[in-house]
């Protein structure tokens, strides 16, 4: 199990604690050798190149009482891919995507391949833009592209009085998902409310083909398909009923008349679906 903090009430570093499965006691944690790894976040493997992924956001301390804008400024959350040797339980491999690219979170590799997956991170602090990176196997060593940059909404005429002073809306990537099939990669914007879909079919060369707005912080709700394009058609894009102000996070996704995946119902405040 992926966690934030350390061990003990510790604040770092975070990592991946092992559970027992008859007990669900915290045996301790999974990493050997974590070398300079602290930060951590999610987690997924390549059984085959036998590798852990891992990703960073923050310790408890910077989250609890809410985000520090000074931290965020400061570029002091995570910004490395972090990459392991399975059966050795150590660092083999850490990947830096630039200080200025701040919370690298949701890991997505596709089950059609073994040797690569996209990450989604939430924020340059240089430009206020999102992105979302490649990672795949390059020869022995493991390496990292971005391969989607979203821009913050420019709308000056629509921007709530807090976001004023920046002049524009960073998109906030919280969630990414891929479809059933791998194809389509939807990318989730909660500050300004977008649910992107991208045909990932060459990993490396994504194409966005459709976003929905649902709510946000920057203008009226809208639904675009690309022109060209009807493949939007055939998926139906979930929002989850907790994410605040109407703003896009958790994304699950279905094929029409598929049991392939299935929406989990959610409980906030005691009470299902509210």
């Amino acid at each position: 199990m992926s966690a934030l903090g350390g061990a003990d009430g510790n604040d770092g570093p975070g990592g991946v604690a092992l559970i027992d499965h008859d007990t669900f006691e915290v045996i301790g944690p999974w990493e050997v050798d974590r070398g300079p790894q602290f930060f951590a976040y999610d987690v997924w493997w390549h059984l085959r190149h036998d590798t852990l992924v891992t990703s960073e956001w923050a310790t408890p301390s910077m989250l609890e009482n809410g985000l520090n804008p000074e931290d965020l400024l400061g570029r002091k959350f995570g910004h490395h891919l972090n990459f392991w040797n399975m059966s050795e339980r150590k660092l083999i491999q850490r990947i830096d995507l630039g200080d200025q690219h701040q919370m690298v979170l949701e890991l997505r590799p596709p089950t059609t391949r073994q040797d690569l997956g996209f990450v989604g991170v939430v924020i340059s602090v240089e430009d206020l833009s999102a992105s979302v990176w490649l990672w795949h196997k390059a020869g022995d060593q493991w390496a990292v592209d971005k391969v989607i940059t979203i821009r913050p909404s420019r709308r000056p005429d629509v921007l709530p009085p807090a976001l004023q002073p920046f002049g524009a809306v960073p998109p906030l990537v919280s969630d990414i998902d891929l479809s059933v099939d791998d194809r389509w990669l939807y990318v989730s914007c909660w500050a300004t409310g977008e649910l992107k879909q991208f045909d990932v079919s060459d990993p490396f060369h994504p194409k966005e083909t459709a976003s929905v707005r649902l709510g946000g912080s920057c203008g009226a709700n809208r639904i675009r398909r690309c022109p060209t394009c009807r493949c939007a058609a055939g998926r139906r894009w979930w929002r989850s009923a907790a994410t605040a102000g109407e703003s896009t996070s958790p994304t699950r996704c279905t094929l029409r008349g598929t049991r392939c995946s299935t929406p989990r119902r959610r409980r906030v405040d005691g009470q299902a679906r509210r």
